[in-house]
């Protein structure tokens, strides 16, 4: 994977600038593949790449899919001051126990 002269002294740092460098290359050469993938469906894309300067690099994209949406908020009919008071006083009586 990394391209530089044998002959030169390599960091890590330059092993991770031409591993970026590949991972880049690996994207843009596979655009139209890994676009094809995504469906009208998909929520979200989730890539995850696994860097060693010595080892192999992996990546793993998954996707997720809406299954349903929830158009009801389980907090839409509470009221925040109430359950604030509440703790407030629940607090105090702990304090006085």
């Amino acid at each position: 994977m990394v391209n530089l002269k044998t002959g030169d002294v390599l960091t890590t740092q330059d092993k991770f600038e031409e591993i970026f460098r590949n991972i880049g290359n690996y994207f843009i050469n596979n655009a139209e593949r890994l676009g094809k993938n995504v469906v009208d469906s998909t929520a979200n894309v989730d890539v995850f790449i696994k860097l060693e300067p010595n080892s192999i690099v992996m990546i793993d994209i998954s996707q997720s899919e809406i299954l349903r949406r929830q158009e009801v908020s389980v907090f839409s009919n509470i009221d925040v001051n109430h359950v604030v008071e509440n703790m407030e006083k629940k607090l105090e009586e702990l304090k006085n126990v």
